[in-house]
């Protein structure tokens, strides 16, 4: 048999035991499952609380970058007022 031909036998013999064994494997009790369980209070509430830490922090860059273009705005116009009354002295 060639090299292809061994890979191809392993492969289908791989995907058969898979197949038999598929019935064995059960989802978590999210899918599969009581939706009270504490284990999916516990997920929904880690969600929130990773939803909730994101949007804090992009809030909060945002925030520092509106208020730093404030600022600059707020002393380029101090030194241009500051300029003008030195130079009518």
């Amino acid at each position: 048999m060639s090299r292809f031909s061994h890979r191809s036998l392993l492969l289908v013999l791989a995907s058969l035991v898979m197949l038999a064994l598929a019935s064995s494997a059960f989802g978590c009790t999210v899918c599969f499952g009581d939706s009270d369980a504490p284990i999916v209070k516990g997920l929904e509430a880690s969600v929130i609380f990773l939803v909730a830490v994101t949007y804090t922090l992009l809030f909060g860059g945002v925030t520092t970058f509106i208020l730093l273009r404030r600022r600059a705005r707020r002393l380029g116009e101090l030194q241009t007022a500051s300029v003008s009354d030195v130079r009518s002295h």
